[in-house]
């Protein structure tokens, strides 16, 4: 059941999974307007979103949630892995192309998004009492991405898909 205190708990989790096996995520969609606009979760949030710069940890974070206690829902032609003890997870994957990154999405049939490369420069913040990633350009990701108005609060959900 979603809660900020739920939330910070699974996050901690999968940030110690991360860290163990090398992989490097940052904050995104919703996950990372509540750290920049929040300094916490979004109130009424009802996932937490993770980028993961590569694929070669796929099947090592699916392994290691599986035995953390995470429920997993992955279809092999989608590109997110979606995982739930607590609150529910989505990590997107983003492959560096050379000029472009791709991430892929499908809800059916696979959509490729080629994001600007600038997208995988980043930096640290704290967050939830920890070090989390973000885009370096933020506000310009966000906007990017659909977020136009990110830094006002709104009751309405935006699909980061453009």
């Amino acid at each position: 059941m979603w809660s900020r205190k739920n939330a910070k708990k699974d996050l901690k989790t999968v940030k110690a999974i991360m860290d163990r096996i090398g992989c490097k995520f940052f904050l995104n969609f919703g996950t990372l307007i509540g750290a920049l606009r929040e300094g916490d979760f979004i109130k009424d949030d009802v996932d937490i979103d993770l980028g993961i710069i590569g694929d070669e940890h796929r099947n090592k974070i699916r392994n290691c949630l599986r035995r953390a206690g995470f429920t997993q829902n992955w279809n092999v032609n989608q590109d997110v892995i979606s995982a739930q003890r607590n609150v529910k997870f989505d990590f997107h994957f983003y492959v560096d192309e050379g000029e472009t990154v791709l991430m892929a999405h499908a809800t059916g049939d696979v959509i490729l998004y080629g994001y600007p490369k600038e997208f995988l420069e980043f930096k640290e913040i704290d967050f939830c009492g920890d070090k989390y990633w973000i885009p370096l350009q933020y506000d310009k990701y966000l906007k990017w991405v659909g977020y136009d108005d990110w830094r006002t609060p709104s009751n309405q959900h935006v699909s980061a898909y453009r």
